[in-house]
């Protein structure tokens, strides 16, 4: 199962933005609708889910990346693809 922050983490790497560059295309769009600006740490928090973000943040999410908050906040298949993969390599000892 996957959480929250691993879709959001997920969806940006997919669309190739930094941190950075999501803190600011979020504030550029749709910050006049939050209650402060998303910052690069509070969307590394939300990434590792140390934080949630609010709903208007989790809205903005929602439509940036064309997914339902549905599908950000609950299990779901469509956005399975976006889990890390694990390596099938086995370690090395030297």
């Amino acid at each position: 199962m996957m959480t929250t922050g691993e879709k959001i983490a997920g969806l940006r790497s997919l669309k190739g933005y930094t941190q950075e560059e999501m803190a600011a295309a979020l504030n550029k769009a749709y910050g006049q609708t939050f209650l402060q600006p998303v910052t690069r740490d509070a969307l590394a928090q939300w990434e590792r889910d140390y934080r949630h973000f609010d709903w208007a943040v989790g809205k903005a999410y929602s439509q940036f990346f064309g997914v339902s908050l549905d599908d950000l906040i609950f299990e779901d298949r469509k956005l399975q693809q976006l889990a890390p993969r694990k390596s099938s390599r086995k370690a090395v000892s030297a």
